[in-house]
């Protein structure tokens, strides 16, 4: 997974694979590449969960991950401020101990704005950016 910054919207950050990657590099200018992000499964395996993406209707563009208790909730209860795009990957539980943990951090000034961090830069965003708010490890991947 690629993540890219929208440069119109500092803050805010995108989530894709290889091909939609290349998609945003010719095509849209206001995202600003920041380079491979984490390692994911297309498939299912052995301890992996699968990762739902859904896209914020209140700041177009952006977009959180999943695993199935938190799918159904937004489905539920917050369906007019995110809409389901289906099945994005898998990757290892919060807590199987079994890859790099990441953090999930909620942008303030930016609500049902998302940013994933390994433990190096989770550390950084909580010393140097207030508005950031950590939400505890969403998921394990290799990096």
């Amino acid at each position: 997974m690629f993540r890219f910054q929208n440069t119109d919207v500092p803050g805010t950050y995108l989530y894709v694979a290889a091909a939609e990657a290349q998609n945003i590099r010719e095509n849209f200018d206001n995202f600003q590449e920041e380079g491979l992000a984490f390692q994911v499964a297309v498939e299912p395996g052995e301890d992996l969960i699968p990762l739902y993406r859904f896209q914020s209707t209140t700041t177009s563009g952006t977009y959180v991950f999943v695993g199935q208790q938190e799918r159904t909730a937004i489905n539920e209860n917050f369906s007019g401020q995110f809409v389901e795009e289906g099945l994005a990957f898998y990757v290892y539980g919060a807590e199987a101990n079994r890859a790099t943990p990441f953090s999930r951090f909620q942008n303030t000034d930016l609500p049902g704005t998302y940013l994933f961090a390994g433990p190096e830069e989770a550390a950084s965003i909580e010393d140097n950016f207030s508005n950031f708010v950590n939400e505890g490890i969403a998921f394990e991947v290799d990096t």
